[in-house]
């Protein structure tokens, strides 16, 4: 995998493909990652890429098996992985030296598409399964918030009795989530 002017690329024994190509316009990918600035390592079945496209700088993980693009606000100067001890570091302005994947989790917010459903309709309950809690999700119905829960564990919880066509889902934690289900 590589940072190409259209995108990621990723070369195979198949061809070659952009892999990004569902996610961003040339012209995006172009204007917010300046891929001639882009510089990557491979860890654990992972793209991790730290950009600076003249505003704003950043960094992105693309894992190769399950095709997710995450985008986060950490930058790096430079990296290197040791292959002997598997292990990714990491150089910052500041001159410190960090590894990934070590130390405490970092907080998020994720948010789903709009799932237009194909009348107006209801959902009764939710069920959030993560690898540990509290973890918050909102429920919104037409762009509305219907319910905001902090989830404590894996048992199914009431929502209130709302209708709508357009339901979105925001999870906001510092773990990993298997499965949100309404």
């Amino acid at each position: 995998v590589y940072a190409a002017p259209d995108g990621l690329m990723m070369l195979s024994s198949g061809g070659s493909s952009i892999i990004t190509e569902n996610l961003f316009s040339y012209k995006q990918w172009q204007q917010y990652f300046a891929p001639a600035s882009i510089h990557a390592y491979a860890q654990n079945n992972q793209y991790i890429g730290f950009y600076d496209n003249g505003t704003t700088r950043g960094g992105f993980i693309f894992d190769v098996t399950s095709r997710q693009f995450i985008l986060h606000d950490i930058y790096a100067t430079a990296g290197y992985r040791d292959l002997q001890r598997d292990k990714l570091f990491l150089a910052f302005e500041d001159r410190s030296l960090k590894t990934w994947y070590e130390g405490s989790a970092k907080a998020y917010t994720w948010q789903s598409k709009k799932f237009t459903m194909p009348q107006i309709m209801g959902f009764s309950c939710a069920q959030l399964e993560a690898e540990s809690y509290p973890m918050v999700l909102k429920v919104y119905a037409d762009g509305v918030l219907i319910h905001s829960q902090t989830v404590t564990s894996r048992n199914p919880f009431r929502l209130p009795p709302k209708v709508g066509r357009d339901w979105e889902l925001r999870i906001e934690g510092d773990r990993e989530v298997f499965s949100v289900s309404l």
